[in-house]
């Protein structure tokens, strides 16, 4: 893709990559990571579980099959 520099700002990375660009990724890679990171904790594990109870308690997701 190409990237208009009438939309950029003037300052570049490398002489080619448009700061917003890096920021972007920057960003995004960093909000991933963390997304990944709190997914994975114990505490996430306990609220899903809680999650998951409270749910089929209802009626809304499926027991879990036994097997």
């Amino acid at each position: 893709w190409t990237i208009n520099p009438a939309q950029s700002l003037p300052w570049l990375i490398g002489g080619i990559l448009p700061i917003e660009e890096l920021l972007f990724f920057l960003l995004t890679n960093t909000l991933v990571v963390f997304g990944f990171t709190l997914f994975r904790s114990t505490e996430s594990m306990v609220r899903l579980a809680e999650l998951t109870s409270f749910l089929q308690q209802r009626g809304w997701l499926p027991a879990e099959r036994q097997g």
